[in-house]
């Protein structure tokens, strides 16, 4: 990670180094900015940084239920929303399965979920291949 990028994210994400901004991982070729706490001024830095796309962490979504859930969702709709304006693409991952996934679908404009480890926790009951055919199933109709 160059200077110039880290330098960057510390002075557009004033969290940076203080537990809100999770992962920054560049590649050959793509910049992903990740999250523990979205909120709009890391979309926007992760924009200006020249970051590609942008992770959402579900894990406070995953482990939340009723009015809680409700609010989280709308969170993480706003900072779909405002990563998509911005041209990133968004991801989501963490705590994500089969029980909460209906209620993520309804965030709009997601490109990639991190299900890894549903998938595998599913296939040691019913094998890699069903796991893996039930979350397809379950996502068959996602608009984005």
């Amino acid at each position: 990670m160059s200077e110039k990028v880290l330098s960057a994210m510390a002075q557009m994400c004033p969290s940076w180094g203080h537990g809100s901004c999770h992962d920054l991982h560049h590649g050959a070729r793509h910049l992903l900015v990740g999250f523990r706490d979205v909120d709009e001024h890391q979309v926007e830095a992760s924009a200006k940084i020249g970051a590609e796309m942008i992770e959402l962490h579900t894990g406070c979504f995953a482990n939340s239920f009723n009015g809680d859930r409700v609010s989280e969702t709308a969170r993480l709709c706003e900072a779909a929303v405002m990563g998509h304006s911005l041209g990133l693409q968004v991801n989501a991952g963490h705590g994500i399965n089969m029980q909460n996934l209906p209620e993520l679908l309804t965030v709009p404009h997601l490109a990639e979920l991190n299900i890894g480890h549903t998938l595998i926790a599913r296939s040691v009951r019913v094998g890699l291949e069903v796991a893996v055919s039930e979350m397809r199933q379950a996502m068959s109709e996602y608009n984005g």
